[in-house]
């Protein structure tokens, strides 16, 4: 009895729910719990769909940027072997024609520099960066390499970001340009005490000034001995020796050197030992070395202080502005 009262207090088995019937579909539908086939799959996507895809944009994106690299390298870099093939190729009025393009591209950069101005500080940069390239053919390549990044960012975020990137390519060569001086010049003067030592020993050996230029250029390193290697080849075309001096001097702007032309200078016209002046410049170099190294080891805590108290308000800003644009806002506000 105890048990038939228990089992009566259990609730009663929950019935098997009847399935729902099948929705009915004509004789041509497909069945759509069916996976489909990738025949049938290829089939019946529509066929513009793909050119919205992801994929097809930066194929179309990879195929513009090769042909602007392609097009580029053609108009910034017409050399000697392009030109004799072009002479042996069937395309001749087609080569003719780039060659004419990028010669009035050159004209006109130059045009554009000596209105400006510039093309005189360009030039000079270029020499003591040691490239070899006029100041019209930078500009061109420049505006080859900032013309294709600039149409890339156009592409993918925008026209303002082409712009954008337009401009920051061209300051980015330029700034390359100037630091790549800067390093060759300064590497320059570090090796000018060497030189002089050397040159100051060829001279006691016997040999005049031109020979002792010409052993600077083929046992030093370089830039010191590209840097001579053009003054001897200028002397050798005719140019007197203390006007390629003086125009090296010009060239990479360097008080050591301007030193040393006038010593030179001096002894031409007065006479005396060379090898025993450049020993006292030598000196007089080495001491100016040694003192500015000095001052700037003692001087390094103080300009890093500076350095970091002047960067720290901007570094702050940028911090708050990302953990709390709200706080930082009321500045613009």
């Amino acid at each position: 009895a105890e048990f038939e009262a228990a089992s009566n207090l259990l609730p009663p088995e929950a019935e098997p729910a009847t399935p729902l019937p099948a929705p009915s579909r004509g004789a041509g539908e497909p069945d759509p719990a069916a996976a489909p086939t990738p025949e049938s799959a290829w089939y019946t996507r529509p066929v513009g769909d793909w050119a919205t895809t992801p994929t097809a944009r930066n194929i179309g994106i990879g195929m513009v940027a090769a042909m602007l690299v392609i097009i580029g390298l053609i108009i910034s870099f017409p050399s000697s072997n392009m030109v004799q093939l072009a002479q042996n190729s069937k395309d001749r009025a087609t080569n003719a024609q780039v060659g004419d393009l990028t010669s009035r591209l050159e004209d006109a950069a130059d045009r554009a520099l000596e209105k400006k101005g510039r093309g005189l500080r360009l030039s000079r940069s270029l020499e003591r960066a040691g490239i070899a390239l006029r100041p019209a053919e930078f500009v061109v390549i420049a505006a080859s390499v900032a013309l294709t990044v600039g149409l890339l960012a156009g592409l993918m975020v925008g026209v303002l970001g082409g712009l954008i990137a337009f401009a920051l390519t061209f300051l980015v060569l330029r700034y390359w340009v100037i630091h790549k001086a800067r390093k060759r010049v300064d590497l320059f003067v570090d090796q000018l005490p060497a030189t002089l030592q050397l040159m100051a020993g060829s001279l006691r050996a016997g040999h005049a000034l031109p020979q002792a230029a010409e052993t600077v250029a083929s046992e030093t390193d370089s830039p010191t001995s590209d840097e001579f290697h053009r003054l001897v080849t200028e002397h050798r075309l005719g140019r007197d020796f203390s006007e390629s001096l003086h125009a090296m001097d010009e060239r990479m702007g360097v008080e050591d050197l301007s030193w040393v032309v006038h010593a030179i200078d001096i002894h031409r016209q007065v006479g005396g030992d060379l090898a025993e002046v450049l020993d006292n410049v030598n000196a007089t170099m080495r001491d100016r070395s040694f003192i500015r190294r000095q001052f700037a080891a003692v001087s390094a805590e103080g300009r890093y202080s500076a350095y970091l108290i002047v960067s720290l308000p901007f570094v702050v800003m940028i911090l708050l502005s990302f953990t709390n644009p709200a706080y930082i806002g009321e500045l613009f506000n």
